[in-house]
């Protein structure tokens, strides 16, 4: 049980579609199956992680314990409420991020079994940030890393961290929320750096 900080404060900020996009792919293809290989291993700091990056990625897309309920609600109760039952319960929907709804829906089914835990989730780990290197650091200098025997898998694990970690220094908002929320299995997963990278470099480029 580490100690867990991060930048992401707001529930239900507006996110752009294209992070939504990124996001699912991210839960469906590469947080979810890492959550799966550490429940199997019986948790530890891989489940921890990407637990961590589920909760941060659900929260900043407005899902909420309530939205599961609130997603059957919008589907079902509509059929067979009153008209009074169903001008209440469509205050109650809009009393709440609608975001997360839509978002929650979106997902595959089987992918909101696994992550629907972490809607009320408080994981908190500690991950490196840069190293320690000093923020008046150059870019350049911080993202020189390969050194004499250094596998492909680890740079590309550490390049597309440090790059994560620059975003991370600023106000980030969509693309580059979601991979800061994702850092802490970015760190040590390669298939996650690897799919995570062209699209680090692309938010620092537009920056």
């Amino acid at each position: 049980s580490q100690m867990l900080r991060t930048q992401h404060q707001q529930i239900g900020s507006p996110v752009p579609e294209s992070s939504a996009d990124l996001a699912r792919v991210l839960l469906c293809k590469y947080l979810v199956p890492v959550l799966r290989r550490g429940e199997s291993r019986g948790g530890g700091d891989q489940q921890n992680q990407a637990g961590f990056s589920i909760q941060e990625i659900l929260r900043m897309h407005g899902c909420t314990p309530m939205t599961p309920s609130l997603a059957e609600l919008s589907d079902d109760s509509m059929m067979t409420s009153t008209a009074a039952e169903i001008e209440d319960e469509m205050q109650e929907l809009e009393a709440r991020p609608r975001g997360g709804v839509g978002f929650w829906r979106s997902l595959p089914e089987n992918i909101r079994a696994s992550v629907k835990p972490y809607l009320e989730a408080n994981f908190e780990t500690t991950f490196r940030n840069g190293g320690g290197r000093e923020p008046s650091q150059r870019l350049s200098d911080r993202l020189r890393i390969m050194k004499p025997g250094m596998k492909t898998s680890a740079w590309v694990k550490e390049f597309t961290a440090r790059i994560i970690d620059s975003l991370g220094n600023q106000d980030t908002a969509g693309t580059a929320e979601v991979l800061v929320a994702s850092r802490v299995v970015i760190r040590n997963d390669y298939s996650t750096a690897f799919f995570c990278l062209p699209h680090a470099i692309a938010a620092l480029v537009e920056d």
